[in-house]
C-alpha cells in the first residue's frame, strides 16, 4: 500500500472525487428505548444538527447514497419505522462499519473506529461531528480498497455485490461486478492459506458475506488479527468457516496446507522443539499424549487423566497455539493454583520463546492487568489462564465475549467432583459462564477439555455427568493407568516429633539431591528449614506467606541448583516444576492418595532419572488432617446462618435480589469475621444454597456511577479540568484519562475504569467525585441508606450519639501500641465512666479506624480474643473525630429530611429507605446560605462511619469498593437449610474423610509389603469406588467414615459402659437430658461427648458452649477436654453462667455486679443492646448440674436456645441431688426442658464410686424421696464387692459432735476421710474436737458475703500483678513467678496460705499459655475456697453436706443431730452426703428415720455413752455479725492494717455517751471491730443463755468490704470467736 506522500496530486484528486457523488452522511443519537434525541447530517456541503427529521427527509429524497457508521443495523431501521419503509428505495447504502474489518483486517479497529462507534475526541454524543468523521473514514476505506490486490477486489465484489448492504460501497468505488470463477480466484490468491480440498464453492453460495470476512482475516500477515466482536455476533458462521477451511484437515498427503499446518508432530517440533510425543506405555501405537492433542485439535470434548510429569500442560497448550495462529481463537485455561498459572506462562516464554499466553490473577499489578486485558482484546493472546473465581468478574466476561473462544481447558478437573480430594465450589460456575459466552452465538458450542493427574472412576463419572447435565456435552475419556516406573516409594515409621526430625536429617544425608520436602503448615516449613540450616544442609524454603520477591528469589535458587533442597507447603510446592528432582520427602503424609501421587510425581519428571519418594509416617499425622478438615469445612448450621442472613438482607427487596460483600453477609450471619478464608467460606455456603435451589448467584457487581455528561463536548470538559485551581497535576491527568474512557467506551463502572486506567478503585472513586463536583458528570441518586427514626435507643441518631461518646473515650485509652483483649479494652472504657460501652461498639470503631489506616490490628489469640493494636497516627484520629462527629450528625439530620421529603408513608419507623446522591448531600448541608463542608471525601468517610456503627445501613453507589456478591431469585419462603439439603456437600466431606483413611492405609501397607501397596494404589485409581472399599475395607466401612483414626476412636468410646456409650454415640437427638446418679461417670461421659461433638459430629469449636455452676467445674472440664482433644481445648467456651454473661456484656465482674449480672444480660439480649452473634453461631449447648438451675438461669437457657435456633442441647443433672432450693433451684426446670423440647432421656445409674452396700443403702434412701424424675429407677453398683456394712449409730441425746470425733479417731481409717454436717457451726465444733486431739483437719464451709478476690492475702497477690502487668493486662511469666515468690515469703506461715497457694496453682495450671489480669479477676470472683480443698490421707475433711457435693471420700461420717427429715430436699441432702462415700459410711443421728431401713447391709448401734455440751464453742462471724461502720474510722482502720489472719484478739467493751458496745481489740487494747445488733440479739444471746461466755477471738479473715452508699472499699476483720462454758 502506498503512503500518502507517494500518491500523486492527480491520484488524490481522482480519489476524492468519490466524495462528490451526491452522498448523504447521517447519524442518529437515540435514547436507551430507541427514541431519537439528536440528528446530524451532511449533504452537498450543508450541515444539520437538530432533533427534527423534516430537513433530513428532504435530503434523503435528493441524494443517491446514504452513508453512515452502523446505519444498516441502527439508523436505517429507526428511520424506516418513522418515515416509512420505502424511504430508502432506490438509494445505495454505504455502511463504513461493515467495510472496516474487510479493509483494515490487520487491525479491525481502524483509528476512527471502536466497536460499533466512531471514536470522537472532539464532541461528546454529537451526531454532526460523527458524520464528519464518517466522511473521513469512508475516504480512507475507498483509498484502501483501491490499493488492494485486484484479485482481492474481484473476490469481494463477487461475494458482496448482491447484498444491498455492501453493493453501495462497490458502486461508489466504481468497481464493476466482474464475472469470475470465484473458487479458482480464491485458491489462487490464498494458496497455502487454507485447505484447498475444503468445499469453497459451496461456502461461496451459502455464506458469501461470512466468507469475505474470513478471507480478509486470512489475508493478514500477523496472527494477532482477530474477528471483531460485532462480526462474530452478526455473522456467527464466519468463525465456523474459518475453522472449516483452516483447521479441518482433509487428511490428504498431497494437501500442502494440511500437512504443513495441521500436523501435530510438526507443530510439536515447531513450538516446543520435541521430535516425539511422550509415551507412558511402549505398547501404545499412538501415545496418549498425541491422541489427546489430536482430540484438542478437533471439536471433541473430553476428559484426560495424565500422571504427574506426563506432559499434561503441553497437551492443551499445543492445540491452543495452533488454533490461535490459524483461526485467531482464544483458549481459556481454568486453573486453581495462581502459582502454577504464572509458572506455565513464564515457562512458555523462557523455555520456548512463546509469548502468546497470559495469566490474569491477583498477583498482577494494575498496570500488568491492564496490559494483559489489552493484549487479549487486540488478539495478541492465544491462551489465557484464569482462576475459577475470576469467572464471576464482569470484566472477564466482557473481554472473553469480544473474542472467539476455541476451547475451555479445565486443569485439576477433579475439583468438579465431590468425590475429588480438592472439590471447589467455584468450579461449578464454569458451565454457567460458558453459557453466558454462548448466549449471543446460538450456533456456537464451545468444546471443553478436562485434565487431571489423579482421578478414580467415580471422579471421572462426576466430571462427565456435570458437563452432560449443564452443557449437554458428551466427554470422551483419554485415560492412562500406567504408573511412573522411574519412581520408588518408601514409608519410614516415626514415633514422635523428635524422632521424625532425626529421621529426616538421617535421610537427607543419604538420599539423592535435588530434593523436595513437603510439610503441611507454613510454620512447620520454616522450622524444618531452620533445623536444616543448623545442620549445614544447602536448603531453601517456599510457602504462600512469603513476599513476592522473596518467593521468586528462593524458588529460583532451587531451580538454578544454587540450593539442592527446598522445603515447601504442599499447595505451593505444586509450583515446583524441576525435571531433575531425585527425592521427594513427605514430612507429613498427604491428605489423600490423589494428592500424594501428584506431589510425589514432582520427582523424576525426566523419565531417565530414577527417583525416590519417602513418607515419614506417624498415624498422629492423620488426626492432624482430620482436625484441619474439621476446621475448614462448612457445616449445616453455618449454611443455615448464611441463608438466614441473606433472607434478612433481602427482606426489603421486592425483586428478590441483593448485592452485598461476603463480609456483610458473614456479619449478618453472626460469624466470627476474622476466621481464615472468610470470603471462601461464605461463597461455599452460597454455592450450597444455589445447588439446592434456594437462590442464584450472578456475576459480581457492575454499578453505574455517572449517567450523563453535563458539558457539550470533551474539549469543554478538559478546559474545565485544566482551569480548576483546586486540582493537582496528577488529578488533572487522571481526570482527563478517566473521562476519555467514559466518553469513548460508554462505560462508567469502577471495575472497568480501574482495569482500563490501571488506577486503584479508591482513586477512581475520588476522580468520579471530582468530575461530579466540577459538574462535568451528572449526579445520579445511586446511594440508598436505611435509617431508623423512632425515639428508641436504637434510632439512627441515638446510636450515633452513643458511638461518639465511646470513640472519644477510646482515643484516650488507646494512645499507644498495645496488646489487649476486647473485653479488657471494653472494661477500661467502662471504668472511665462510660457504662454504655460494649465489645461490639469497640470492635466497630476499631474496624473503622483500621479502614481509615489510623491503626493496624491483628488478632493474636482467638481463644482470649486478644489483639495486637498498632497506632499509626493518633493525632489523625483526633482530627478526624472533630470534623466527623459533627458532619455525621448533619448527615443523619439531612437523611431524615430527605426521607420525609419523599412522602412515602410507612407504618414502621425502622429501616426506612432514603435515596440520595453525594452532591445532593453536600449541597443540602448549609448554614445561613453557606455550605458547611465542601469536601466530598469527608461526606464519604462519614457515611462509611455511620454504616460501620450501624447507625444507618448503606447500600449502592460508587463508595463501595469491595467485591460484591450479586444474589438473585432468593426464595424467602424456604425456612431452613435442612440435613437433606446438606447431603451433597456433606457427601463431599465424607469422601475427604475416607480419603485420609485410604492414604493412611497405603502407608501401613507399604510398611508391610511394597508390591501390595502398589497394587492397592493401582486398584484405587482403576476400580469403582465401592468395589475398592469392599475389597480393602470389607468390615471397616463405618470405621473409614469417622473423621478420626481407629486408635483415637477407642480413646473416646472404648472405655465406656453400654449406657455411657449410647450418649456419646447419639449424633442425632436435638435435645438430650441425661439423668446421672452419683458416681456414674457423669463428668467422664460429658468430656467424651464433647470430644465426640468436636471430632465426629461436625461441631466447630466456636459453635460449642458449655455452662457450669462453678468455676472449679468449668476448669475441671477444660482440663480433661484438653487431655482428650488438645487441638480444640483452648478454642471452646466452657464457663459458668455468670462468666458467660460477663463475656457477652464485655465486662469484668465483681461481687456487686454478680448478683444481677444474669438478669442484666437477659434484659440486654431482649432489648437488642448487646451483640449476640456469639449466641447465634452456637450449635451445641452443654449444661452441667441441670438440677441446680434456678428460674433466672432457666430463662437464660431458653433465650440461648431461641436465639441460636435449632441448637443441640445436652443437659446433665440428677434430680436426686437437687439441694439448692434456697437459691431457687428446682427439678421443675428439668421437667419443663423435657416437655417443651421433647428431649431424649438417658439415665446413668451404674455407680462406680461406692461399694455395693453403700449403693444399696442409698437406694433404700431414694425410695423415701417423692416425685423423682427417674421414677422407681435405682442405682446399680459397678463394684459387686459388699465392703463394710453401713454403721448407723443412734443416740438418745444431743451434742453428738464429741462422740463422732472420738469415733473418727478410734477408727483411724486409712485413705481419705470426711465428716459431713448440716451447719457451719457443727463443722467448727467438730474441727475443735479433732484439733484438740491433735488431728490435722481441713475445713470447708461457706464464705458468706465475700468472694476470694476480697480476701486480703489474694488481694496482695493481685495488687502485685496489677502493678506489673503490661498495658493490655497481660501477665508475663516472670511477673507471675515474682508474685508467687513474694506471696510465699509474706504468708507462708499464715492461716490461709495453703488454700491461697492451691488457688494460685490451680489458675496457673489452667491458664498456662496466656495469663491475663481479666482472667485472674474472673477466676477469683468465681472460684470457691472448697474448690481448692481436696481429700488427702493426712487430713480429715470437715464440710457441710452442701459443700461436699461433687466430692468423694473413702470414708464418710455423717452427723445428723436433730435433723429434720420432713421434706424431700432434706432427704436429698442426706442422700448427697451418703453418696460421697466410697468404702465406708457411718451415720451419727438421734432420730428414728433410719429405723425402718430393713436391710442386711446395715449395722445399727445404740450409743451407750453420755453426751454433754462442749466446754467451748468456736464461731466464725460474717459481715452481718459485724457493725461494719465501726471499722471505717481512721483509727480503727489503722489498727486493722496492722493485723494478719490468725492474730489473737481480746474482748473489749467500748463505752459511748449513752451506752456501750461489745467488740474485739488487738493485744494492745486498740479496738478493731464492734459486734452488730443482729449478732448480739441472736447468736450471742443464745450462747449466753446456754451458759457460754465470750473468751477471746482471732482474726479468721481479713477482707475488703464495699460500701455501696459511699462507693468506697474498706478492709474489715471477720473474726473467729471462742466461747467457754461457764462453771457454776
Amino acid at each position: 500500500m502506498k503512503t500518502i506522500s507517494e500518491i500523486s496530486k492527480e491520484e488524490i484528486i481522482k480519489r476524492t472525487s468519490y466524495m462528490n457523488d451526491n452522498i448523504l452522511y447521517l447519524d442518529l443519537e437515540t435514547t436507551n428505548d430507541g427514541k431519537i434525541k439528536d440528528v446530524g447530517a451532511i449533504f452537498n456541503e450543508q450541515e444539520i444538527h437538530e432533533n427534527q427529521l423534516s430537513k433530513l427527509e428532504n435530503w434523503i429524497d435528493q441524494c443517491n447514497y446514504i452513508c453512515g457508521h452502523n446505519i444498516v443495523a441502527h439508523d436505517i431501521p429507526i428511520l424506516k419505522n418513522i418515515l416509512g419503509k420505502d424511504i430508502f428505495c432506490n438509494k445505495s447504502i454505504v455502511d463504513t462499519l461493515l467495510w472496516s474489518p474487510l479493509l483494515f483486517s490487520e487491525n479491525p479497529y481502524h483509528k476512527l473506529v471502536k466497536g460499533y462507534k466512531i471514536v470522537n475526541d472532539l464532541d461528546i454524543n454529537n451526531p454532526l461531528s460523527d458524520c464528519k468523521l464518517t466522511k473521513q473514514l469512508l475516504l480512507d476505506e475507498l483509498n484502501r480498497f483501491n490499493d488492494l490486490d485486484p484479485g482481492i477486489r474481484k473476490i469481494y465484489s463477487s461475494l458482496l455485490a448482491n447484498s444491498i448492504d455492501y453493493s453501495g460501497f462497490l458502486e461508489l468505488a466504481k468497481f464493476p461486478n466482474q464475472i469470475i470463477n470465484i473458487g479458482d480466484e480464491i485458491n489462487r490468491i490464498f494458496k497455502n492459506k487454507f485447505c484447498l480440498n475444503a468445499n469453497s464453492k459451496s461456502i461461496c453460495e451459502k455464506y458469501p458475506i461470512e466468507l469475505a470476512y474470513a478471507l480478509a482475516l486470512m489475508h493478514t500477515e500477523s496472527d494477532k488479527s482477530i474477528l471483531p466482536p460485532y462480526i462474530n455476533k452478526t455473522f456467527p458462521n464466519t468463525q465456523k468457516i474459518i475453522d472449516h477451511i483452516r483447521f479441518k484437515s482433509c487428511e490428504e498427503p498431497t494437501c500442502l496446507y494440511c500437512t504443513s499446518n495441521l500436523n501435530p508432530q510438526k507443530a510439536l517440533q515447531n513450538y516446543f522443539g520435541f521430535e516425539n510425543f511422550r509415551k507412558f506405555d511402549e505398547a501404545e501405537e499412538i501415545s496418549l499424549q498425541e491422541t489427546t492433542v489430536r482430540a484438542g485439535l478437533s471439536n471433541k470434548s473430553f476428559v484426560a487423566v495424565f500422571p504427574t510429569g506426563g506432559g499434561k500442560s503441553l497437551t492443551f497448550q499445543l492445540p491452543a497455539l495452533m488454533k490461535g495462529s490459524l483461526t485467531r481463537q482464544l483458549t481459556v485455561v481454568i486453573s486453581p493454583l495462581v502459582s502454577l498459572m504464572k509458572d506455565q506462562v513464564e515457562n512458555l516464554e523462557k523455555r520456548f520463546d512463546i509469548t502468546k499466553a497470559v495469566a490474569i490473577n491477583g498477583l498482577l499489578s494494575p498496570l500488568e492487568r491492564e496490559n494483559a486485558i489489552d493484549r487479549i482484546e487486540k488478539g495478541d493472546i492465544q491462551i489465557v489462564y484464569l482462576s475459577p473465581e475470576s469467572l464471576r468478574s464482569s470484566t472477564i466476561l466482557r473481554i472473553l465475549k469480544q473474542r472467539s473462544i476455541a476451547r475451555f481447558v479445565i486443569d485439576e478437573a477433579h475439583c468438579f467432583s465431590s468425590w475429588g480430594q480438592d472439590f471447589r465450589v467455584d468450579y461449578l460456575y464454569i458451565a454457567e459462564f460458558i453459557k453466558k459466552l454462548e448466549e449471543d452465538k446460538p450456533t456456537i458450542k464451545i468444546p471443553v477439555s478436562c485434565f487431571t493427574a489423579t482421578a478414580n472412576p467415580q471422579v471421572i463419572a462426576d466430571i462427565k455427568a456435570y458437563f452432560k447435565d449443564k452443557l449437554n456435552l458428551d466427554l470422551v475419556e483419554f485415560i492412562t493407568r500406567a504408573s511412573r516406573t522411574n519412581l520408588h516409594y518408601e514409608v519410614l515409621p516415626v514415633s514422635d516429633a523428635d524422632d521424625k526430625m532425626k529421621t529426616l536429617v538421617a535421610l537427607l544425608h543419604r538420599c539423592q539431591k535435588p530434593a523436595i520436602i513437603y510439610a503441611s503448615r507454613t510454620k512447620r516449613v520454616e522450622e524444618i528449614h531452620a533445623l536444616l540450616e543448623k545442620t549445614s544442609f544447602n536448603a531453601t524454603f517456599f510457602h504462600g506467606k512469603l513476599d513476592k520477591e522473596v518467593k521468586k528469589e528462593y524458588m529460583e535458587a532451587f531451580m538454578n541448583n544454587e540450593k539442592d533442597i527446598i522445603v515447601a507447603t504442599s499447595a505451593f510446592g505444586m509450583g515446583v516444576d524441576k525435571d531433575d528432582v531425585k527425592s521427594v520427602i513427605h514430612y507429613n503424609i498427604s491428605d489423600s492418595l490423589e494428592n500424594y501421587v501428584q506431589e510425589a510425581g514432582r520427582a523424576g519428571r525426566d523419565e531417565n532419572i530414577k527417583a525416590k519418594c519417602y513418607i515419614l509416617f506417624n498415624e498422629h499425622d492423620l488426626n492432624k488432617h482430620f482436625s484441619l478438615l474439621q476446621q475448614t469445612k462448612i457445616n449445616q448450621k453455618e449454611i443455615q446462618q448464611i441463608w438466614q442472613a441473606i433472607k434478612y438482607l433481602s427482606k426489603f427487596r421486592k425483586n428478590k435480589k441483593i448485592s452485598n460483600s461476603a463480609l456483610e453477609i458473614a456479619q449478618k450471619a453472626g460469624w466470627d469475621t476474622e476466621i481464615h478464608e472468610l470470603e471462601t467460606r461464605v461463597k461455599t455456603s452460597i454455592a450450597a444454597l444455589e445447588d439446592q435451589g434456594f437462590l442464584k448467584r450472578n456475576q459480581n457487581s457492575s454499578r453505574i456511577f455517572a449517567n450523563s455528561m453535563m458539558v457539550p463536548n470533551f474539549d469543554e470538559a478538559v478546559k474545565i479540568i485544566n482551569n480548576s485551581s483546586e486540582l493537582s497535576e496528577t488529578q488533572i491527568t487522571n481526570c482527563s484519562r478517566v473521562l476519555k474512557i467514559i466518553v469513548s467506551d460508554k462505560e462508567s463502572r469502577i471495575d472497568y475504569l480501574a482495569d482500563r486506567t490501571a488506577l486503584r478503585l479508591n482513586e477512581i472513586r475520588e476522580i468520579i467525585d471530582l468530575l461530579r463536583s466540577l459538574q462535568i458528570l451528572g449526579d445520579a441518586k445511586d446511594l440508598t441508606a436505611f435509617i431508623t427514626l423512632n425515639s428508641s435507643k436504637n434510632s439512627s441518631k441515638n446510636i450515633l450519639a452513643k458511638y461518639q461518646k465511646i470513640e472519644l473515650a477510646m482515643q484516650d485509652v488507646l494512645c499507644k501500641d498495645i496488646k489487649i483483649s476486647m473485653r479488657q479494652l471494653n472494661q477500661r472504657i467502662i471504668d472511665s465512666g462510660l457504662d454504655i460501652s460494649s465489645i461490639d461498639a469497640v470492635r466497630n470503631i476499631l474496624n473503622y479506624w483500621e479502614i481509615r489506616k489510623f491503626i493496624q490490628k491483628n488478632r493474636v489469640d482467638r481463644a482470649n480474643d486478644l489483639y495486637k493494636i498498632k497506632i499509626i497516627n493518633s493525632s489523625k484520629i483526633k482530627e478526624d473525630i472533630i470534623w466527623r462527629h459533627e458532619l455525621s450528625l448533619d448527615i443523619c439530620e439531612l437523611l431524615e429530611k430527605f426521607q420525609s421529603d419523599e412522602k412515602v408513608i410507612l407504618d414502621a419507623k425502622k429501616d426506612l429507605p432514603v435515596s440520595f446522591s453525594m452532591l445532593q448531600l453536600r449541597n443540602s448541608n448549609h448554614l445561613f446560605g453557606t455550605i458547611k463542608e465542601e469536601d466530598l471525601s469527608k461526606y464519604e468517610k462519614s457515611l462509611l462511619f455511620l454504616n460501620q456503627i450501624k447507625s444507618i445501613k448503606l447500600e449502592g453507589g460508587f463508595m463501595v469498593t469491595y467485591n460484591r456478591l450479586n444474589i438473585e431469585d432468593i426464595n424467602r419462603n424456604i425456612p431452613r437449610f435442612t440435613q437433606e439439603n446438606f447431603k451433597n456437600i456433606g457427601d463431599h466431606y465424607d469422601h475427604k474423610t475416607q480419603q485420609i483413611h485410604i492414604v493412611g492405609e497405603y502407608a501401613k501397607k507399604r510398611l508391610q509389603n511394597y508390591e501390595s501397596a502398589l497394587i492397592y494404589v493401582n486398584d484405587y485409581f482403576s476400580q469403582p469406588y465401592e468395589e475398592f472399599i469392599s475389597k480393602y475395607f470389607p468390615r471397616r466401612k463405618s470405621e473409614i467414615t469417622r473423621p478420626i483414626t481407629p486408635e483415637r476412636f477407642k480413646e473416646i468410646t472404648g472405655n465406656l459402659d453400654t449406657d455411657q456409650r449410647k450418649i456419646v454415640d447419639d449424633h442425632r437427638s436435638e435435645k438430650t437430658i441425661v439423668l446421672a446418679g452419683p458416681g456414674s461417670g457423669k463428668t467422664k461421659v460429658l468430656v467424651h461427648k464433647i470430644a465426640s461433638l468436636l471430632l465426629m459430629e461436625d461441631i466447630k469449636p466456636e459453635q460449642f458452649l458449655m455452662l457450669t455452676f462453678s468455676k472449679a467445674a468449668s476448669l475441671e472440664f477444660r482440663s480433661r477436654v484438653r487431655q482428650l482433644v488438645p487441638e480444640y481445648a483452648q478454642l471452646i467456651n466452657i464457663t459458668t453462667f455468670h462468666g458467660f454473661c460477663f463475656q457477652l456484656l464485655g465486662q469484668m465482674g465483681d461481687l456487686q455486679k454478680s448478683t444481677k449480672i444474669i438478669q442484666d444480660c437477659i434484659t440486654a439480649i431482649k432489648e437488642n443492646e448487646v451483640d449476640i452473634s456469639s449466641i447465634i453461631n452456637k450449635s451445641v449447648l452443654v449444661l452441667d448440674e441441670f438440677q441446680d438451675v434456678n428460674s433466672i438461669e432457666w430463662e437464660l437457657i431458653q433465650i440461648i436456645i431461641k436465639k441460636a435456633k435449632n441448637i443441640r442441647v445436652v443437659a446433665v443433672g440428677d434430680d436426686d441431688q437437687n439441694i439448692y432450693s434456697f437459691r431457687g433451684a428446682s427439678n421443675q426446670n428439668m421437667l419443663e426442658f423435657q416437655n417443651i423440647y421433647n428431649a431424649m432421656e438417658y439415665q446413668l445409674l451404674k455407680n462406680y464410686r461406692s461399694t455395693s452396700n453403700i449403693v444399696e443403702f442409698s437406694n433404700e434412701l431414694l425410695t423415701r424421696i417423692p416425685n423423682r424424675l427417674k421414677g422407681n429407677q435405682i442405682l446399680e453398683p459397678a463394684n459387686k464387692h459388699n465392703g463394710q456394712k453401713i454403721n448407723i449409730i443412734k443416740y438418745s441425746s444431743c451434742h453428738l459432735e464429741k462422740a463422732l470425733a472420738e469415733k473418727v479417731i478410734e477408727d483411724d481409717n486409712s485413705g481419705t476421710r470426711a465428716v459431713l454436717v448440716p451447719t457451719n457451726e457443727q463443722a467448727l465444733l467438730i474441727r475443735t474436737y479433732l484439733s484438740d486431739s491433735g488431728q490435722k483437719t481441713k475445713l470447708i464451709t461457706g464464705l458468706e458475703g465475700f468472694s476470694l478476690d476480697h480476701l486480703h492475702e489474694l488481694r496482695i497477690f493481685s495488687s502485685y500483678l496489677k502493678q506489673n502487668k503490661n498495658d493490655a493486662g497481660i501477665i508475663y511469666n516472670t511477673i507471675w513467678e515474682e508474685a508467687k515468690e513474694r506471696f510465699s515469703h509474706s504468708f507462708e506461715n499464715k492461716l490461709h496460705f495453703d488454700v491461697c497457694w492451691a488457688i494460685i496453682l490451680k489458675f496457673e495450671v489452667n491458664y498456662d499459655s496466656t495469663k491475663q489480669l481479666v482472667d485472674w479477676y474472673d477466676y477469683l470472683r468465681e472460684i470457691k475456697m472448697e474448690d481448692a480443698i481436696h481429700g488427702d490421707s493426712d487430713a480429715i475433711i470437715i464440710s457441710t453436706m452442701h459443700k461436699s457435693k461433687g466430692k468423694e471420700f473413702d470414708h464418710v461420717y455423717l452427723l445428723l443431730e436433730n435433723y429434720n427429715f420432713n421434706d424431700a430436699e432434706s432427704k436429698r441432702i442426706v442422700y448427697v452426703g451418703c453418696s460421697r462415700a466410697k468404702q465406708s459410711l457411718q451415720i451419727h443421728c438421734n432420730s428414728a428415720f433410719f429405723d425402718g431401713f430393713e436391710t442386711d447391709k446395715i449395722q445399727k448401734i445404740s450409743y451407750e455413752g453420755v453426751t454433754t455440751p462442749p466446754n467451748h464453742i468456736e464461731l466464725v462471724l460474717g459481715h452481718k455479725d459485724i457493725y461494719l461502720r465501726s471499722q471505717k474510722y481512721s483509727k480503727t482502720a489503722s489498727n486493722i492494717n496492722k493485723l494478719q489472719s490468725g492474730d489473737l484478739l481480746k474482748k473489749i467493751k467500748v463505752k459511748f455517751k449513752d451506752n456501750e458496745a461489745l467488740g474485739l481489740c488487738n493485744l494492745d487494747g486498740d479496738n478493731v471491730l464492734l459486734f452488730s445488733k443482729h449478732f448480739m440479739d441472736t447468736k450471742y444471746s443464745k450462747l449466753v443463755k446456754e451458759g457460754y461466755e465470750l473468751s477471746s477471738g482471732t482474726v479468721e479473715y481479713l477482707v475488703y468490704w464495699y460500701d455501696s452508699v459511699e462507693e468506697k472499699e474498706y478492709k474489715v476483720v471477720l473474726p473467729k470467736l471462742k466461747f467457754i462454758k461457764s462453771i457454776k
